[in-house]
C-alpha cells in the first residue's frame, strides 16, 4: 500500500495500474495480455522518470525479424531524455549479441 500511495502523488492512473498488476501476480496474466501490461509498466516508469517512453513492441518485432533464439537480459534505463532497452540475446547462430532499442 505504501508504494501505491506514493504513486498516487505522481498520477492516480499509475497507482491504479500498479494495484491491478499487484493483484494479478497471484492469479496471473494470459499470454496475450503480457505485451500490453509490460508496455504499461514501461510507460509508467518513463512518466515517473520524466523521460520519453520506448516501445516493447519494437523489441518483439526485432526478436521475430532477426530469428532470436533466446533473450538473456533486458535492462531499461534513461538515456538522453529517453527510456532505452538494452537487450542481450542469442542470435540464430547462438552468438551472444546486444542492441539498444
Amino acid at each position: 500500500r505504501d508504494v501505491e500511495n506514493y504513486l498516487k502523488g505522481f498520477d492516480v492512473g499509475i497507482a491504479r495500474r500498479y494495484r491491478r498488476l499487484r493483484s494479478k501476480r497471484f492469479s496471473g496474466f494470459r499470454v496475450i495480455e503480457l505485451p500490453a501490461r509490460i508496455q504499461e509498466v514501461i510507460d509508467s516508469v518513463s512518466y515517473i522518470m520524466g523521460v520519453k517512453r520506448c516501445s516493447f513492441m519494437r523489441l518483439l518485432e526485432f526478436v521475430a525479424k532477426n530469428k532470436v533464439k533466446f533473450v538473456e537480459k533486458v535492462r531499461l534505463s534513461g538515456k538522453d531524455g529517453k527510456m532505452v532497452m538494452s537487450v542481450m540475446y542469442l542470435d540464430s547462430e547462438s552468438r551472444l549479441r546486444s542492441i539498444e532499442i
